[in-house]
Parts: structure tokens; C-alpha cells; sequence
């Protein structure tokens, strides 16, 4: 395991420190500065309670995210068990797809949502058809209904993912001891696997709650007028209604409440989650189910493959479809196909999946080398240090996007810093967003690597930087490789923070999509969406693969005469998780 070095000079520090409060801690102090003193805080708050739009935006924002998490958990516990018990066809597929997810914004599960259970979506006509019905059968997609099932369907594979690394925790000897006691599969799964599961299954769910609670492009399709939330109402007061304290109340309102959340959980299950995180880098895509054999075994197997199938797979092929559907409305299927969509893009359309590839870019890379600046920080100090470090560094991605974008545009839209009109203060916004995955991805891989690589190195001479640079670095290509992806794939489908701080003639691809859905040209949206989607697909294979990276090429066999081990190799296993 790689151990901390006795270089202890506090320029990285410094330099690092500079960075996070350029991108995190000066805009937040600057939110918190703007909303007044204490006192004002006080008084603040308490004429927010008193005021019923924020009152009714808080509750729906708390029963959204409550009614979600409850369902998200108990499906996300039924197929992650289902996963260690029972054989899955395809298993290997389906993890894989968990890990791939996050390269697909939340957002377009709503719109995929209306193809199926609009007034006249796919689903909705079945139905209509089948039962020979003169009304739709059903209307509930842009109402909380709607809202509940697709929160749940995008944040399922968080829920699962770190509840399958708890369950294949478990030692297979501990149900093999109850089977021989007498205990059948059932009282197996009630008083063995169950209660060995709780700690995943609470850190799973709490994940999602704060996730949830802070959801913004899933409200901005199908709820943002019918079901208003805090991160809705904040946006409606900083960008339409042009009142920026009341939106700077609220939003340090909402930010107290998840920091709340995230020390709560920090201080429960730090640990637990590090021996999850760990669990996820080499989660066995072979172990082996504890019922294999057997009719029933196979039925719940089959029946697993199907439901994950369609959750993950669904949205993609719904999306897909549409863009190449001369016409999808009142039909259970498209018509006929055609190109038309694609050829009807503008040239905004395109400059906007321009905008998307450069910022993007430079957002990985910036991420990237702060990332990797902060993990080794990590792996290089101990106690306090590194804990704050740490908290610096995974705090970002627990704060909702619309508070990060309004922080940012308090911050800098005046005086010696103003980057209101420039792209800058997009790429600030995204790379504090994506910043916590690629820190979380790169110092896992770190902390795994084996101390005598380092130990052999400085032992025939090396500096600390020489054996980082020409040892330690090499090693951890397949991180940085996945951290680039990682953070493209985030940046390029982020919504919230970008949409309240981007310049006129910056529009990314997401915008651009969240607006032709809005005018109701749902083709077109769906159009630039397979062709952003296809981006990333591209990204995230080259990251992925064996595709190698010129200046970063592993010469430990060659030059030092150390292999690089197999367990070094990283794809995207924390992709599903969104670290905090």
C-alpha cells in the first residue's frame, strides 16, 4: 500500500489550498457573506419559513426525495441481493453498464419518459389500444408520479452498486454455517443476509437522499412549474425573477441542510465506506451465487436480467429511437426512420456540442491535475491535514449544482474577478462539480499501490519527485485515464450550475437539448442528445481500453524493471457511486 514520504514542503499544500478557495471556498464565503451578519442569517430564515412558496417548495422537495429514496431502496436492496444469490445472465454486462451511467445525464431519462408515458406516448397508446379506452389510461407524468419514477430510475444504480460491494463482503462460510444449523433460504436471507447488509443498505440511501434532494434537470422537464422545489425556486428567483438575496437566502438555506447531511454521514460511515470503496475497485465480476441451481433460482435470475435491462437500457433506446423517427406520436412504435433530424440541426446546435467538447477538455484536465495534486496530498500527510484535505476536496459534489452556479456568479460578477461574460466561469463551475469523482477515482488507485515500489526507488537514489514521477505516476495511467473519462462524461451532461452562470454564445449541448424540449421540438432534442451521447461514448472507450497516452507511457518494465500488477487496472467502478 502505498505510504506517505518524509517531503513535507508546504508548497503543494499552498498551491492546492489556492485553488479549492479560487473554486469552492471564496464563492461559498461570498454567498454566505451576501445573505448579512448573523443576525440577518436569523432573521433571514426566519421570514423564509414564513413565506408559503419556500414552505411548499421545502416540503415537496423533502416528500420528492423521501417517496424515492424509500422506493430506490428497497428495489436497489431486492436486485443487489438478487445479484449475490441468484445466476444472472449477463451479469458482467449489467455491472458494467452500472458503472457507465453517470455518462448519462438525468435529464434524459425525464425526456425519454414522454415518449413512453406522455398523453400520447408509446406506452400510453398501448395501452389505449389495447383496452379499446377513449382517454388516455393515465396522466401522471408531470406530476410528482412522474417525477418519483424518474428519479428512481436514474439513481437505482447508485443504490446497487455500493450495496453489492457490501453484500460480496460477506464470507459465503456464514450461510453454509446457517444452512447446517437448520436454516432455510429464507431465514438465511431474514437473519444472515439482511442484517449484514444494513450498513450498506443506510449508506446507500442516504447517498441517494442527498442526490435526490438536490436533483435539478429531472425537475427543469417534467416539474418545474406543477412541483416546485428549493433548487427550482432558487433558480427561478436568481435567473427569472432577478432576485438575487432571496435566491442567496435560500441557497445558503439548502446548503446548511446538506452539509448536515454529509457530516451525519461522514461521521456513521467513514469507515464503512472506505472498506466500500475499496470493495468496488476489485468487485468480482465471477463470484459465484449462493443459490445456483434449481427452477426458481433461475426464474429470479432471468427476472433480475430483465428489470435491469429495462431500467438502465430503456431511456438509452428510447432516445435513440426518437431521433431517427419520422413520427412517434400516438403509436406504440415509430412509423418510419429518417435523418431529417440530424439534417435540421443548426449551426447552434453544433457550435454547442463544439462548446461541450473544449470545455469539457479542459475541465477533465483541470480536474485531473488538481485531483491528482489532492489525493497525493492525502496519501502525503496524516491527521488533521489530511482530513481536511479530504473534506475539501469530496464536499463539492454534496452541494446542489444551482447553489455552486449562484455562488460563483455572486463571487464573480464584479470588481477585479469578473468572468460573468467569459467562459471561465463555466469551466470553474464544472470543474468544482466533477473535481470530487476524479479526486475520489485517482486516490483510491493510489492508496493501493504497493509501498516497495517507492521504497526501491528512493532506496537507488530517487528523489520523492523522481520516484512519483517516474514509478508512481506510470502506475496510475489507468486511473487517470478513467478520471479524464469520468469527468468529461460528467461535465459534458452537467445542467444546473451551467445554466445559471453561462455567457450569451455559450450554450453547451445540454442547454440546447433542455430547450428544444421546452418548445416542445422533442425530434431535434432528441437528435443533438444521440449525438452528444455518441461523444461520450467515444470518450469514455478510448478511457477505457487500451488506448495509451503518449507522454504518460508505463516504462516500469523497461526502465526500472517493475511490472505493472494487473490489480492496478481501473475502469469506471466508481462511476455508479458519485463519491462524496
Amino acid at each position: 500500500m502505498y505510504r506517505a514520504s518524509k517531503w513535507r514542503r508546504p508548497v503543494p499544500g499552498v498551491v492546492f489550498m489556492f485553488v479549492m478557495v479560487l473554486l469552492f471556498l471564496f464563492p461559498l464565503w461570498t454567498l454566505a457573506r451576501l445573505s448579512g451578519s448573523a443576525g440577518d442569517w436569523f432573521s433571514g430564515f426566519s421570514k423564509l419559513w414564513r413565506e408559503e412558496g419556500f414552505f411548499a417548495s421545502l416540503v415537496s422537495s423533502l416528500h420528492l426525495a423521501l417517496v424515492s429514496v424509500l422506493i430506490t431502496a428497497v428495489v436497489g436492496t431486492m436486485v443487489a441481493i438478487a445479484f449475490r444469490m441468484f445466476p444472472i445472465p449477463g451479469r458482467r454486462f449489467l455491472l458494467r453498464a452500472m458503472e457507465l451511467i453517470v455518462a448519462f445525464p438525468s435529464f434524459l431519462v425525464a425526456f425519454s419518459l414522454i415518449y413512453l408515458y406522455g398523453s400520447r406516448g408509446a406506452v400510453t397508446v398501448g395501452i389505449q389500444h389495447l383496452f379499446h379506452l377513449q382517454q388516455p389510461p393515465f396522466d401522471f407524468l408531470y406530476s410528482q408520479t412522474g417525477i418519483v419514477l424518474a428519479e428512481v430510475t436514474y439513481y437505482l444504480p447508485f443504490m446497487i452498486r455500493p450495496l453489492l460491494a457490501s453484500i460480496e463482503l460477506l464470507d459465503a462460510s456464514l450461510f453454509e454455517a446457517a444452512s447446517s444449523l437448520g436454516a432455510g433460504r429464507i431465514r438465511q436471507f431474514r437473519r444472515v443476509l439482511l442484517p449484514l447488509s444494513l450498513p450498506g443498505i443506510t449508506a446507500g440511501a442516504i447517498l441517494c437522499f442527498l442526490f435526490i434532494l438536490n436533483e435539478f434537470g429531472i425537475l427543469l422537464i417534467l416539474g418545474s412549474q406543477r412541483t416546485p422545489t428549493v433548487p427550482v425556486s432558487i433558480y427561478n428567483l436568481a435567473m427569472i425573477n432577478l432576485d438575487l438575496p432571496g435566491a442567496s437566502q435560500e441557497a445558503l438555506f439548502m446548503l446548511l441542510c446538506v452539509l448536515v447531511i454529509y457530516f451525519v454521514y461522514r461521521l456513521l460511515y467513514s469507515r464503512a465506506e472506505r472498506r466500500f470503496s475499496e470493495r468496488l475497485q476489485r468487485l468480482s465480476l465471477d463470484s459465484k451465487p449462493l443459490i445456483s441451481t434449481g427452477g426458481s433460482a433461475r426464474v429470479f435470475g432471468s427476472a433480475t436480467t430483465l428489470v435491469v435491462t429495462i431500467a438502465f437500457f430503456l431511456p438509452v433506446a428510447v432516445v435513440l429511437l426518437s431521433s431517427f423517427a419520422q413520427n412517434w406520436v400516438g403509436t406504440v412504435l415509430p412509423t418510419s426512420f429518417t435523418l431529417h433530424w440530424f439534417m435540421s440541426l443548426q449551426w447552434d446546435d453544433w457550435g454547442s456540442i463544439v462548446t461541450t467538447l473544449v470545455i469539457s477538455t479542459i475541465v477533465s484536465v483541470f480536474s485531473v491535475v488538481v485531483g491528482l495534486l489532492g489525493a497525493w496530498l492525502v496519501a502525503n500527510r496524516r491527521g488533521f491535514e489530511r482530513g481536511l484535505y479530504d473534506t475539501v476536496l469530496t464536499l463539492p459534489q454534496t452541494v446542489p449544482s444551482v447553489v455552486i452556479g449562484l455562488s460563483l456568479l455572486l463571487a464573480y460578477d464584479s470588481g477585479g474577478l469578473n468572468f460573468s461574460n467569459s467562459p471561465i466561469i463555466v469551466i470553474f463551475a464544472q470543474t468544482t462539480l466533477v473535481l470530487p469523482t476524479s479526486y475520489r477515482t485517482i486516490v483510491t488507485a493510489l492508496t493501493r499501490l504497493p509501498q516497495s515500489y517507492t521504497e526501491a526507488a528512493q532506496a537507488l537514489g530517487a528523489s520523492p519527485i523522481r520516484s512519483f514521477v517516474r514509478v508512481t505516476l506510470p502506475l496510475l495511467v489507468p486511473a487517470l485515464k478513467s478520471a479524464f473519462g469520468l469527468a468529461f462524461a460528467l461535465s459534458a451532461g452537467e445542467l444546473g450550475a451551467t445554466m445559471m452562470v453561462y455567457p450569451p454564445g455559450f450554450a453547451t449541448a445540454p442547454i440546447q437539448i433542455v430547450q428544444y424540449v421546452q418548445r416542445g421540438y422533442y425530434a431535434q432534442g432528441a437528435a443533438l442528445s444521440v449525438v452528444m451521447l455518441g461523444v461520450l461514448t467515444i470518450v469514455l472507450t478510448l478511457t477505457a481500453g487500451g488506448f495509451r497516452i503518449p507522454l504518460l507511457r508505463r516504462t516500469s518494465r523497461r526502465d526500472e524493471g517493475i511490472e505493472t500488477p494487473r490489480s492496478t487496472a481501473y475502469h469506471y467502478q466508481m462511476a455508479t457511486r458519485k463519491e462524496v
